[in-house]
C-alpha cells in the first residue's frame, strides 16, 4: 500500500488524516476564516472598516456585527420621538406653570391619608349640584341659620372652571408622561445598541472601560442562599 508522505507524518504520530466530514465539522467550530478578497454570505464583499472585520477574524463575526447594525438602524428608525425643547422653551413652560399656580393661590396639597379618605363628588354624583342649587334658591328657609349660604354658592360657582382647568391639565401632563415613557424606551433601545456595537467592536480592549460599566450595570445581584433548614 502506497502511503503519501502527508499522511505517514501523522500516522507516525499516532494521528489520522482529517476526513473531510472532519474539517467541515472544525470549521463550523472555528469558524470561516476572513479572506481579503471574498463576498459574504450576504453577497457583499469584505471591506475594510466592515462591522466585525479584524484580523484573524472569522465570517460568522462579521455576519452577526452586521445583524446587529441593521438591528440598530431598524430601531432607530423607528423612533417614538423626535423632538427638540430649546432652554428657551423649558422656560416659557416653567413660567405658563408658574402662571397657572399664581392665578389658582388656593390650590391645595391635601395629605395622602386625607386624599384617599376624604368623601366627594364621583362622576357619576356631580348632577346633584344643579337641582340642589336650584331647591335652595326657591326654598331658603330650608336651610338652618348656621348654614353658609354664601360660602355654597361660591363653591358651586368654582366648580366648573376648576373642572374644566383640571381635565385640561389631566390630559396635558398624561401627553407629557406619555411622551416622556417613549423618549426613555428611544434611549434605552439605542443605548442596548451602542453597548453591543462596543462589545462587537472592542478591538485591543478600546472600548473596554465602557463595556464594563454597562456589564457591571446590567448585571444581575446574586440572590443570598438561603441555608438549609436543619
Amino acid at each position: 500500500m502506497v502511503i503519501d508522505d502527508n499522511a505517514q507524518s501523522l500516522l507516525a504520530r499516532g494521528r489520522h488524516p482529517e476526513t473531510k466530514k472532519q474539517t467541515k465539522q472544525k470549521q463550523q467550530t472555528m469558524g470561516t476564516p476572513l479572506r481579503f478578497d471574498m463576498i459574504l454570505p450576504n453577497g457583499q464583499p469584505l471591506r475594510y472598516g466592515m462591522a466585525g472585520a479584524r484580523w484573524n477574524g472569522t465570517v460568522e463575526e462579521v455576519m452577526a456585527a452586521l445583524a446587529q447594525q441593521n438591528n440598530t438602524t431598524n430601531n432607530m428608525n423607528n423612533n417614538k420621538i423626535s423632538a427638540a425643547m430649546s432652554a428657551q422653551d423649558l422656560t416659557d413652560v416653567t413660567s405658563a406653570y408658574a402662571t397657572i399656580r399664581a392665578k389658582m393661590p388656593f390650590l391645595l396639597n391635601l395629605p395622602p391619608d386625607e386624599r384617599a379618605h376624604l368623601a366627594h363628588m364621583g362622576d357619576k354624583t356631580v348632577g346633584i349640584l344643579q337641582p340642589t342649587r336650584d331647591f335652595i334658591a326657591q326654598f331658603p328657609e330650608a336651610l338652618p341659620a348656621d348654614f353658609i349660604l354664601a360660602e355654597f354658592n361660591k363653591d358651586c360657582d368654582l366648580f366648573a372652571p376648576l373642572d374644566a382647568s383640571a381635565d385640561a391639565s389631566a390630559a396635558a401632563n398624561q401627553a407629557i408622561q406619555d411622551t416622556r415613557l417613549a423618549l426613555r424606551s428611544d434611549l434605552l433601545y439605542a443605548i442596548l445598541d451602542i453597548y453591543a456595537c462596543a462589545k462587537a467592536n472592542n478591538r485591543g480592549g478600546r472600548y473596554q472601560t465602557y463595556v464594563d460599566y454597562m456589564k457591571a450595570h446590567f448585571a444581575r445581584p446574586r440572590k443570598p442562599k438561603t441555608p438549609p433548614t436543619p
